[in-house]
């Protein structure tokens, strides 16, 4: 699947002819990497008559998995389905009934378990034949199940037997390089076609050559610079994700940061574009337009999420040190030192419990939050976080947090979570969590609010997890 930058060149010779060929291939090579990190025996089970198997696959959790003896029983629909209807098996993602915390897992299915829908109507990748696949009560056996994580950090029992570093690259950084890779070589035959036509268009009005345009040659060399700069860009990760043992969590980042901007870069290269190539490029035969659909349509996937990777990167690049809090000898407990205003002494310290995990997070905010606890609240913030409590409202550092939850307590409103996600890289972790807080207005009367926060979490030096932006409304 990744082999660096040299594997750039399979999709980018897809782009004259197909996009949507060059995005099928790119993801069905992805597949049979991400089999590799299954158990021996799921792989025989697939490629025990030869190689040449269609594997489709979808990731986001969109089904449900039930325990039952000897395996597991699937029931769901995945739409985004790239390539179902040549798919032989395909690996589907889905959260286990009654696990907690919920953990997201991959899912083999064997011929004859699933189905296809016809629902891509699209306009970008129109040929990918992204549609919906469908599972309805199917067993998948124990050895055809594993924890995402496995794929997501590259390690697992099929890596180990194989002995080769190209199964240990970790998901996110070489993903998104493939997939980055497709829109690369959509622009470039762009690009290629733009500059040939345009040295025999004439001016509508004018008569006058086009190229002869400064501003024509300008825009021309502008365009080529945003197209190198992005393959600089994946040729970096390129060759840093053949070296997996080196990616720590912060080159990782980088290079999901690097993949992810050279697509934004790779667009605003094509708006150009298609700007330049004026009315006629808005023919259907006109092949700019067409490579100007397909980028936008890669672009919307969600490993090209640039908010999501600016906070990741944004938190891994931050100062994480809390001044007044002191490590103690228990593991599960921290000391606060709250300043006293207007006074250089402060009062005695006071422990508060730490949270060990992204889930002990969110128990322990509910538990002081249900308290009225203001410092305790206050102890599951880092300095540098930031509290969103509503849409168009956003608390930064410590000050204004303070100020939110001293408002939130007062009187003490009652609440009950429940974590529905949690996706943890490293020392980070994305956190989805359910709640329902009653609370008590000033005129007696009580009121319900139900919804759903999205927050991320950071594991500091003395272990415990605190939050780093904490979005109360994300699901409201």
């Amino acid at each position: 699947m990744f082999l660096g930058h040299r594997r750039a060149a399979v999709p980018r010779r897809g782009y004259r002819g197909c996009t949507s060929s060059a995005w099928l291939a790119s993801f069905l090579g992805a597949h049979s990497w991400l089999l590799s990190h299954f158990p021996e025996q799921a792989q025989a089970d697939v490629w025990s008559d030869g190689p040449d198997v269609s594997i489709g696959g979808i990731f986001a959790p969109m089904g449900k998995a039930k325990a039952v003896d000897g395996g597991y029983v699937l029931d769901g629909r995945w739409p985004w389905s790239s390539g179902i209807i040549h798919d032989e098996w395909t690996i589907l993602g889905a959260f286990i009934e009654g696990q907690t915390p919920p953990k997201l897992h991959m899912f083999l299915i064997a011929p004859g378990d699933f189905t296809w829908e016809d629902t891509w109507h699209n306009v970008g990748l129109s040929a990918s034949g992204s549609h919906d696949t469908v599972v309805e009560n199917a067993f998948v056996p124990t050895h055809r199940v594993m924890p995402f994580e496995w794929a997501r950090d590259g390690v697992g029992p099929g890596v180990e037997s194989l002995g080769s570093s190209l199964y240990q690259v970790p998901l996110a950084p070489g993903f998104s390089y493939n997939a980055a890779y497709v829109a690369l070589g959509a622009a470039r035959g762009a690009y290629e076609y733009l500059r040939e036509w345009t040295k025999s268009r004439a001016s509508s009005v004018t008569g006058a050559g086009v190229a002869e345009h400064p501003s024509t040659q300008a825009e021309l060399t502008e365009t080529a610079v945003e197209l190198d700069s992005a393959q600089l860009l994946l040729e970096r990760t390129g060759r840093r994700i053949l070296n997996p043992a080196a990616l720590d969590l912060k080159t990782r980042v980088e290079c999901r940061r690097d993949n992810v901007y050279s697509v934004k870069v790779i667009l605003s290269a094509l708006d150009r574009m298609q700007r330049m190539a004026g009315a006629r490029g808005m023919y259907v035969s006109n092949p700019i337009q067409r490579a100007w659909r397909d980028a936008h349509a890669i672009a919307t996937h969600v490993v090209f999420n640039f908010q999501t990777v600016g906070e990741f990167y944004g938190a891994s690049n931050s100062a994480w040190s809390r001044p007044h809090v002191t490590p103690t000898s228990e593991p599960t407990t921290y000391t606060v030192h709250p300043m006293r205003e207007g006074t250089e002494c402060p009062p005695p310290p006071v422990t508060y419990e730490k949270a060990a995990t992204p889930t002990d997070l969110v128990r322990i905010f509910s538990q002081y939050l249900n308290a009225g606890d203001v410092e305790g609240l206050m102890s599951m913030y880092d300095d540098d976080a930031t509290f969103s409590p509503e849409c168009g409202t956003v608390a930064r550092g410590t000050d204004e947090i303070r100020a939110v939850v001293t408002a939130m307590v007062d009187p003490p409103p009652s609440v009950k979570s429940t974590v529905t996600w949690v996706q943890q890289v490293g020392d980070h972790a994305l956190v989805l969590n359910d709640y329902t807080i009653t609370a008590v207005g000033p005129d007696g009367t009580s009121a319900e609010t139900t919804g759903r926060s999205a927050d991320v979490a950071h594991r500091g030096s003395d272990g415990g997890w605190r939050f780093f932006i904490d979005c109360v409304w994300a699901g409201s």
